[in-house]
């Protein structure tokens, strides 16, 4: 499946979900990931994130309430929807197309986000074009 029609199919799918995903709970471990990154970003005085394939916006919310500007990411239309009903500034925008935005970041959060299944460099430059500093990236 080329990449054009593997992001049509997954932007079709989660606007199907969006509902479903607004009001299903996050799973503990994801907060616990969630609780460690916030808590090492702090520490590090970040005060700017970049949140990729933000779902609804659960997490780009709970940055928020914890001090943070943010801007939130998603391809699907619907859960773009979801962030902007939580007042979080959101695109809808893929990883190619991130420079868009036109703004840079002190952090880059994304959890289980799947956007590019054949080619991972092309997207890792697009986010390099957001970034203030560097950053590490941990592939488990």
């Amino acid at each position: 499946m080329d990449d054009l029609l593997f992001k049509k199919n997954l932007k079709r799918y989660y606007n199907q979900e969006a509902d479903l995903r607004n009001s299903s709970e996050k799973q503990n471990w994801k907060i616990n990931v969630r609780k460690n990154f916030y808590t090492l970003i702090k520490q590090e005085n970040k005060e700017t994130l970049l949140e990729l394939g933000a779902g609804s916006g659960y997490d780009s919310q709970f940055f928020m309430k914890n001090g943070l500007k943010v801007i939130a990411t998603d391809l699907s239309s619907e859960m773009i929807k979801k962030c902007k009903e939580k007042n979080i500034e959101a695109y809808e925008l893929d990883f190619y197309n991130l420079s868009d935005i036109n703004k840079k970041f002190d952090c880059i959060w994304a959890m289980n986000t799947i956007e590019a299944p054949n080619c991972w460099v092309s997207p890792m430059l697009a986010v390099k074009s957001v970034q203030k500093k560097p950053i590490a990236f941990n592939c488990n």
